[in-house]
């Protein structure tokens, strides 16, 4: 529709000069953007790695997660389950994700929520600390990252291992 309504400039211009421009500025950019971003690849960045390592290593992370999607899309009937499996997988797969695209893992929470409204026992323990990571990861991004601690994926990755 973008193509029939403003033709194909536009994308031009997108893929030629703003892709590549952003690209660059993720991978070897600085500034409090860096602490907006949950990948592994910014976490890397954070951590002093270069940009191309980084996306690399975030390459196969994504790579994993993504097989490991798959995996249970196939083993999983629940659709809200397999929902919010998609969802999660999406937040860990894409590498300049920003705190402000996580409305995803709410989404993701409320689901499982649905899927699970009363949780006995250890269950109980591992979807509430689903839910609060999934809930709070807009936060948390921004202030682990601030306080030096960019384990933003990790702990996107125990809630992806819990729904």
């Amino acid at each position: 529709l973008s193509v029939a309504v403003f033709g194909l400039q536009p994308w031009r211009d997108y893929l030629g000069l703003t892709a590549p421009a952003l690209s660059a500025l993720e991978r070897s950019g600085s500034g409090p953007f860096m602490v907006m971003i949950p990948s592994l690849f910014m976490a890397l960045r954070l951590e002093g790695i270069d940009g191309g390592i980084a996306l690399a290593l975030h390459a196969m992370f994504a790579g994993i997660v993504f097989l490991a999607l798959l995996w249970r899309f196939f083993r999983t009937q629940d659709a809200r389950r397999r929902t919010a499996l998609a969802l999660v997988a999406t937040c860990l797969i894409t590498p300049y994700m920003h705190m402000y695209d996580l409305t995803l893992l709410v989404v993701a929470g409320l689901l499982l929520l649905r899927n699970d409204p009363v949780p006995k026992g250890s269950r109980l323990v591992l979807v509430a600390s689903a839910v609060a990571i999934l809930w709070l990861a807009p936060y948390l991004v921004y202030t682990l990252g601030n306080l030096g601690m960019p384990i933003m994926p990790l702990l996107l990755v125990i809630a992806f291992l819990i729904v």
